[in-house]
C-alpha cells in the first residue's frame, strides 16, 4: 500500500510526507494532543528536543548531549539572543542584558572565581 498521494503529501498509516514545506494554517486554535505525553521536535528524524507533560508539569527538554537552549528575538531590528541555558554547565544562564526580578535571593556569588557567602 502505497497510501494516498495529494499534490505533494503522502498519508499512509499513521504519517504524512510532504515534499515541500508543510504549513497547518488554521482559521481558529490548533491543538496537539498526545497521550503519550511527549510532543518530539525532530530534524532529518534526529531528536533535538521534547515537549511533554510529567506530573502535570511542563518539560522542555534538549534532547542533544550539551546543546544549549536559546531565547531569541528581535530588538528593534536586530536579532538577539536573550537567554542561553547551557546544557554543557549543568543548565548555567546567561542572558543578555539585565535580570528583572520582584525579589531576588542568592544563597552565595561566585565573583571572579572567589565565592561570597
Amino acid at each position: 500500500n502505497a497510501g494516498v498521494v495529494v499534490d505533494e503529501m503522502t498519508i499512509d498509516g499513521d504519517t504524512i510526507t510532504a515534499t515541500d514545506d508543510f504549513i497547518i494554517d488554521a482559521a481558529s486554535d490548533i491543538t496537539l494532543d498526545a497521550d503519550g505525553a511527549d510532543i518530539n521536535l525532530k530534524d532529518g528524524g534526529t531528536r533535538f528536543g521534547i515537549l511533554y507533560n510529567s506530573a502535570s508539569n511542563f518539560h522542555i527538554e534538549a534532547s542533544i548531549q550539551d546543546k544549549d537552549i536559546k531565547f531569541l528575538g528581535n530588538d528593534d531590528g536586530t536579532g538577539i539572543t536573550a537567554l542561553t541555558l547551557d546544557m554543557s554547565e549543568a543548565g548555567a544562564a546567561t542572558f543578555n542584558d539585565k535580570v528583572t526580578a520582584a525579589v531576588l535571593q542568592i544563597d552565595n556569588i561566585n565573583i571572579n572565581d572567589n565565592f561570597v557567602y
